[in-house]
């Protein structure tokens, strides 16, 4: 009776902290959308460069009249997917990081703002980033290293032999690796009516503005970032000069020797490589040779390319 009775007692307070969470996302939405700041959205998944682009856009004062907000879910199965893969990784809403109930509690506040701008055919500004999805799921999966098992979080984090080798099995056997061949769909068809396979992408120029009837997307590929950020920004939004500003570098991060390790040591199976870079997404983004690039550099089979 008493583990029943704690049972409701969580739920009670996980509703409520959600309902706080939320409210307060709104109020902040309205506040500023009635400050003539309306929304420009860095939607993507993580680890495409989405950090850099959103503090260059806030480091600009030809940006001023919007809220930048950075966003990776925003669909009902995207936000139900986020939360799960929440739940997977760190267990009860309580365990939580605020930083990650903050940003699925905006999401859902962001997602209905958007449901209801369409209905009014209001318009937004959207900007997403593509990348290497074999690299953005390994660097993801290092950003999201509060998911990693306790006992492995702990070997590595002390730099103890045999950390990296568990890595590699763990994130074989335990990461969603499908999101990047998902996301697409999921989220910017879903959500802003853009089918990224309907338009060619100019693979060498690394950017295209998509247009649908409730969004302009612009899409960037972070292999190109830094030649086409301002040429893209310029045809975009009009902005001149915008100056791109890296920011959340692996390199700098605790765990920057264990992934240049996991980079050097991975060697992944000709079956993933094929289901990563033969899909029709990548293929668009991407030609034949660039994919070809990035094969080789995730495959023990050849020679790796640094």
């Amino acid at each position: 009776m008493n583990h029943k009775r704690e049972n409701i007692v969580s739920a009670l307070r996980r509703a409520a902290e959600e309902k706080y969470y939320y409210a307060k996302a709104v109020r902040q939405i309205e506040q500023q959308t009635h400050a003539d700041r309306m929304p420009l959205l860095v939607h993507t998944m993580g680890k495409v460069g989405s950090s850099s682009t959103r503090r260059s856009l806030r480091a600009s004062d030809a940006i001023s009249g919007f809220s930048i907000y950075g966003t990776y879910f925003l669909s009902e199965e995207g936000l139900r997917f986020f939360r799960q893969l929440e739940e997977k990784g760190r267990g009860r809403w309580v365990d939580f990081p605020r930083a990650e109930k903050i940003l699925l509690t905006e999401g859902r506040a962001l997602a209905d703002k958007i449901a209801k701008a369409a209905q009014e055919k209001s318009r937004f500004k959207v900007v997403s980033l593509v990348r290497d999805p074999v690299a953005t799921n390994i660097s993801a999966f290092f950003q999201k290293y509060g998911w990693w098992p306790r006992w492995l979080y702990k070997k590595c984090k002390k730099g103890e032999a045999g950390c990296v080798d568990e890595l590699v099995k763990c994130f074989m056997r335990d990461y969603p690796h499908s999101v990047p061949l998902e996301w697409w769909d999921m989220e910017l068809k879903t959500v802003f009516g853009v089918d990224v396979l309907a338009t060619p992408f100019p693979k060498d120029r690394g950017y295209e503005i998509y247009r649908s009837t409730n969004a302009d997307v612009l899409i960037m590929k972070l292999e190109k970032l830094r030649d086409c950020f301002g040429e893209a920004f310029r045809e975009f939004m009009g902005v001149e000069n915008l100056e791109l500003i890296d920011t959340n570098v692996a390199s700098r991060k605790w765990y920057s020797a264990a992934y240049s390790e996991f980079r050097r040591v991975i060697d992944l199976p000709q079956s993933y490589l094929d289901t990563m870079y033969g899909s029709q997404v990548y293929k668009n983004f991407y030609s034949l040779s660039e994919l070809d690039g990035f094969r080789q550099k995730w495959s023990q089979t050849k020679e790796k390319i640094e």
